[in-house]
Formats: C-alpha cells, structure tokens, sequence
C-alpha cells in the first residue's frame, strides 16, 4: 500500500500543476461564452481589448466528442421516435464514453482525480464571483479579485453599459453561462464518482502517474457522459420521448412536452421571492438540537465554520491527510470544539461502501461527500468546495433530504412547518393585496358541513364571489435536467389529481360552500397550485386542468379568474 509519505510527495506534485488545470478550465469557460457575446478585457480605462466570436478552439465542448463519435461509427443523423431503437442508441453512447473515459484515465488515475476536484474547485469559486451577474444586481466588477471572473463580470458590465439594445443577447448569455457552471458541477461529480468506485485507485501499490495529461478531453467527454445519462433518465420516465442526433450532439424532443424558456430576470426575481417568503430565523432556532445530534454542531455553528474557512481560502486552497488530521485543522481554524468538528467531518467522507455503490448508475453527489480517498484513511479536500458542501447541507437540512433515516425522522415535524409557514405567508400575500377577500388556511376534511373533502385544502379563498382552492408546494430549487423533469412530471399528475379531487369535491356541492362563506352566492369554484420556487424545465401546462404558477403570480391569477 501506499504511505503517507508518497502522498506527500503527489500532493507537492500536484500543487504545481494547479494553475494549469485552472488556466485550461478558465479558458475554455471564456472560449464558450465567447461564442454568446464578445468578451471584452480593460486593458485600462481608455483601452480595452474585444475578443472576435470567430476565434474556435476545436475540442472547446462535448460537441467535438460527439462529432468524432458519430462519424467513426457511422450513427444515422435523424430523429429517433423508436423506444427500442432510442433505448440502445443512447447505451452504446454511454458505453462507448465509459470506455473513452476508461482509457483516459488508466495511466494517471491519482492525478486526473485530482484535477477533477480542481476543476470543480475553480467551478464554485467562479459561481460564487459570479453571484451578483446571476442575482441580476449591479455588477462591482473591481471587487472581483481572480481574473478570469472580473474579465467576465467586466464584459457584461460593458454591454450593458454601452449596447443596452442588446439586452435579450446579453440575458441569454447570462442564463447559458449559468447553465453551464451548473451542468459542469454535475459533470465532474459524476466522472469523480466514477473514479473512485474502481477499487485500482485505493487498492494501488503505487500512485497511478504519467506526465501526459489531457484535461478539457477529460472534461468534454464527462460533459458527454452528464448528457447521455440525463437522456437515458428522461427516456426511462416517459417513454414517449424522442431524440435527434446531428452532425455533433444529441437533443431531447418531446412529442408532448417543451421546455419554458424564461427570460433570466423574471427567473432570478421568483428564485429570490421564494428565498424571503419563509421565516428560515424561526426553522433555524426549531432544528438546531436536531442539528447537533446527528451533525456535532448547530446550524449557527456551521454558519460560523463556513466564514472561518472563507478567511483562510488565501492560504491554503486544499488540505490533505487523515480523517483525524483534518479535523484537528479545521478545529483549529473555526475554534469550534474537536469532538464536535470529528462528528461532522465524519459525515463528510467518501467511505469505502460510498465508493462502491457509486459509479455512474447508482450516483451519489460528491458535493455531499467532499473528502476524496486517495488510499487507506489519507484524504484530500478543496476549501471551496467544503464551503459550498456546507452550504448546501444547510439547504438539505431545510427540506430533510438528509441520508441518516432517524435524522431524517426528527427532522419530519420540522420540514413540514416550513410547507406551513409557506402557506401562511401565501395567504398573508392575498390579504395584503386583495383585502376584500375572504382567507381560510389548513382547511380540515370536515370543516364544510355536508362535505368529507379528499384531503386538507392549504388555502381556500372567495374573491369577488369566485372560490379558489390553493395547492401549495414548497419544492426545494431544481438544477438538473432531470430533477426538473421529475418535479414537472409529480406536479402535472399526482398533484393535479390531489386538486381535482378536492376541487370536483366542492362544485359537487356548492350549495354547502355557499353556507361555509355565510350565504354569499357563488360564481365559480376553480383551483391552482402554488410554487414555491419556478421549475425551469417543466412539461407543457397549456392542457393542465388546472394552472401551475409561482407565488408572484397568485394575485394576478385571482384577480383574471374572478
């Protein structure tokens, strides 16, 4: 086996090669958005540099990847509508990828390892320099200190300044970029995964190393791999499905479904109207205790953890050793107590078992588990990645999707009232805005005389002497094609029936609902389910019984239907 001391040796390897995994990662990041609006460089505030859209890199994207692949086994450019035929062109594309994957990394399994956690490392760090860009804020680009994130923050600052009749080009490319940090996080996580289920890369006699290494083939064909693996998803949950393939990708073409296109702002303005319409102060302070049992520590604890390790991101960008080791580091750098630190840290490693069932069919996030095994109980960590780890077991923790099933259990009461506080606020909205109306929260089974409703009703309302029954859903945000779709899918039938159940429940007997708002006469009854936060990729809702909508657009649903 390999010792300690060897690590050592790799990890001083790899540090130097650090900033040419960065530069290629950046670099084709730019190359990319180049091609959705010019890049623009301030050489100084009279001079500035435009990079010309011509400028093609040919392996910039996975394009290239399926391009050499359609042309050397000779696959049919067209629309597949076949399932059979679907179903085995989309495997002999993941096969053929694994395969390429396999043979890319056999010589440098370690080092290609490495550069996927670097990769994903600059990934974060970008997203969070970038954060602003994506909230729709005023760009600072000058408190932007990494280069590659003030050029792109600079470029779309200077379009917006100086070409605002560009402002549909610009929207998009603020929502492409966006998407492809995003789709490269789930990427890399999954070719990382795929890493480490193979038992070669723990089981080594030596570190796995060559000085011939091809970084952005490695990220191009795990681009590759995310999207026949997303295809292959979305074909297995409906069968209707249709896929064509062009001279250099594969696209998804539903017969019965499209994808909303929404402009960035309107998303961004639902995104952040979701985040401020529940009391998170109030959950927080609820599942604190729950949180030290099972984490060692307490929400406001981890909060403290995450800018502790922001302070010291400058001087050091990863750590490495034994479990012990890094949490003893960790300790020292929050000032949180060892025992406690040793708990959560615990939760946070990549275990033998985790590897095993990993791979690419059973896949688990990396981003949950971010303490990668390079061998025997010695590990390696980047801080950003930590830090975003954090932040999203947070958001975890807010919706239980938690792994431990007994955390998850004392988490149920709480998960649930924040579905609660979300209808509360949902019903303050109305009232707030239509004060004529008449608001009942959590109606009960049994709360209209003469009815036994199908379920508790969330928000019942009677506006202009129209009654709208609310479906609320608080839904944890969606990122990937596939949990978007799944989330459409649930939405557009199981919580379509739940609503058609209760709504026919009440037209039934109107006279009864009449009786339940005091006599007042009643017009129509209809019913709509309520959004938390927008689902980007959804199926159509133009044949939907009954509207699916964001929060934001309530009152004016209630006030067109009533």
């Amino acid at each position: 086996m390999i010792d300690d001391k060897e690590y050592e040796i790799f990890f001083k390897k790899m540090n130097s090669l650090r900033d040419s995994i960065d530069d290629e990662y950046s670099n084709n990041i730019v190359f990319l958005l180049n091609h959705k609006i010019p890049m623009i460089f301030e050489k100084s505030k009279t001079n500035f540099i435009f990079m010309s859209p011509e400028i093609v890199k040919e392996n910039l994207s996975e394009h290239y990847i399926f391009s050499e692949l359609i042309k050397k086994y000779s696959i049919e450019v067209k629309e597949y509508n076949d399932n059979d035929e679907i179903y085995d062109l989309l495997n002999f594309f993941y096969n053929i990828l694994k395969e390429k994957l396999d043979d890319l990394i056999e010589q440098s399994m370690h080092v290609y390892l490495f550069s996927l956690q670097q990769m994903l490392d600059y990934n974060i760090h970008m997203t969070l320099n970038l954060s602003e860009l994506f909230s729709g804020k005023d760009i600072e680009y000058k408190k932007i200190e990494e280069q590659v994130s003030r050029d792109i923050c600079y470029t779309f600052w200077y379009h917006k300044q100086y070409f605002k009749s560009k402002g549909k080009q610009i929207n998009e490319a603020t929502l492409y970029l966006n998407n492809l940090l995003a789709r490269d996080k789930q990427a890399i996580q999954k070719s990382i995964s795929y890493i480490l289920s193979k038992k070669q890369l723990v089981d080594a006699d030596e570190i796995s190393d060559s000085n011939s290494f091809d970084f952005v083939e490695l990220l191009n064909t795990s681009r590759a791999i995310i999207l026949v693996l997303e295809l292959l998803d979305i074909f297995k949950t409906n069968k209707k499905t249709k896929i064509r393939v062009t001279d250099d990708y594969l696209y998804l073409k539903n017969s019965d479904s499209r994808v909303k296109d929404n402009c960035l702002e309107e998303q961004i303005k639902k995104v952040s109207i979701g985040h401020n319409i529940t009391d998170y102060e109030t959950f927080q302070a609820e599942i604190s205790p729950v949180c030290q049992k099972y984490l060692g520590l307490e929400i406001s604890e981890i909060d403290i953890l995450i800018s502790r390790l922001r302070e010291k991101m400058n001087i050091f960008s990863y750590v490495t050793g034994t479990s012990d080791d890094i949490s003893k580091l960790i300790s020292d750098i929050s000032k949180l107590e060892l025992r406690n630190v040793k708990l959560l840290i615990n939760q946070l490693l990549h275990s033998q078992e985790y590897m095993n069932n990993s791979g690419f069919s059973n896949y688990q996030r990396y981003l949950r588990k971010p303490l990668i095994p390079y061998g025997n109980n010695y590990y390696c960590v980047q801080i950003y990645i930590l830090i975003f780890t954090l932040i999203g077991l947070i958001e975890d923790i807010k919706y239980g999707l938690v792994e431990n099933p007994k955390f998850k259990k004392d988490l149920e009461n709480h998960v649930q009232s924040m579905q609660n506080i979300f209808e509360y606020n949902v019903a303050k909205i109305i009232e707030n805005e239509l004060p004529k109306s008449k608001i009942i929260c959590d109606v009960p089974q049994n709360a209209i005389e003469g009815i036994h409703l199908y379920g508790q009703i969330d928000v019942l309302v009677l506006y202009n002497r129209n009654v709208i029954v609310i479906e609320c859903k608080a839904l944890p945000m969606k990122y990937d094609m596939k949990s978007q779709v799944n989330a459409s899918g649930k939405i557009n039938r199981e919580f379509q029936n739940k609503i058609n159940k209760k709504v026919l429940n009440l037209r039934e007997r109107k006279s009864y609902v009449e009786k339940f708002f005091e006599g007042e006469k009643i017009n129509k009854i209809r019913g709509v389910i309520v959004l938390k936060y927008p689902i980007s990729s959804t199926e159509s809702t133009d044949n939907l019984k009954f509207p699916v909508i964001h929060v934001s657009e309530l009152i004016e649903y209630i006030k067109e239907n009533s």
